[in-house]
């Protein structure tokens, strides 16, 4: 299943060097949100009193999920949604963009536009 981050990622990158094409401060929240919005499509988080928080702890199956959805279930105090896209953006868009390389991007370019593998 394609994430709504790595739609993002492949729509904000070249697709030829891999580069951004847009700021990396505005792709890496971007991304931050991205991840969190995953999480609540997918039943994991839910806005509770304005806060986030984990409804569902239970693995996605994408580490890059899973690894996000752990620390906001690690999380001493309940955050609100700004606090978490801006700790996903620090600390998981660059595991994005590694994990998730030129090879992931030129395997998925066909999917985003709407073609079948």
């Amino acid at each position: 299943m394609v994430t709504l981050a790595e739609d993002l990622f492949l729509l904000a990158c070249d697709e030829v060097t891999g580069r951004a094409r847009i700021p990396t401060t505005y792709l890496d929240l971007g991304l931050g949100g991205a991840l969190l919005l995953d999480l609540v499509l997918r039943d994991r988080l839910a806005l509770v009193d304005e806060h986030v928080a984990v409804v569902a702890p239970a693995p996605t199956g994408d580490s890059l999920l899973d690894a996000a959805l752990s620390a906001v279930a690690d999380s001493a105090k309940w955050r609100e949604p700004e606090y978490w896209v801006r700790h996903l953006a620090k600390y998981y868009s660059r595991g994005f963009t590694v994990s998730r390389g030129p090879r992931w991007m030129s395997s998925r370019r066909f999917r985003l536009r709407g073609y079948e593998e």
